[in-house]
């Protein structure tokens, strides 16, 4: 397992984070690496409905979501454009069985975004939000 090699600035580590994912243990291990990360605000939408239903109450500085999400009637990507037509946040996809037709949408509807296979690593998810960040601010 490597280790992070780029910085998140500590006041990055203070905005609340939105995390879509539909499998439970997925989701909690998802929030334990931001919480292992140094992000304290963490919300966990298991579905599309949760989780436009926490963007319409919330600021998000940053979503990390899943792109396939049974049992929702919108999939990661759609749900991260919406949001992003509201305020525009840095977001990272995480993803096990995203074909390239998704891969495709999210750089033609999202190009800033990153995406992460599962199983995601904690350093793996540091770097795409240091950079993610970077990016962002540069924009």
């Amino acid at each position: 397992m490597s280790k992070p090699v780029r910085t998140i600035p500590a006041e990055f580590l203070k905005v609340p984070v939105l995390v879509i994912e539909d499998e439970f243990l997925i989701g909690m291990m998802v929030e334990t690496l931001l919480s292992d990360i140094g992000f304290t605000n963490i919300t966990l939408a298991a579905h599309a409905e949760d989780a436009l239903r926490a963007a319409d109450t919330h600021e998000f500085g940053l979503v990390v979501s899943d792109i396939i999400l049974e049992n929702s009637r919108m999939n990661g990507i759609d749900i991260v454009v919406s949001m992003m037509q509201r305020k525009p946040a840095p977001t990272v996809f995480i993803t096990a069985h995203a074909g390239v037709a998704e891969l495709q949408r999210i750089s033609a509807v999202t190009p800033r975004a990153a995406v992460l296979r599962k199983p995601v690593v904690e350093s793996e998810l540091h770097n795409a939000i240091a950079a993610l960040v970077v990016d962002w601010v540069q924009s």
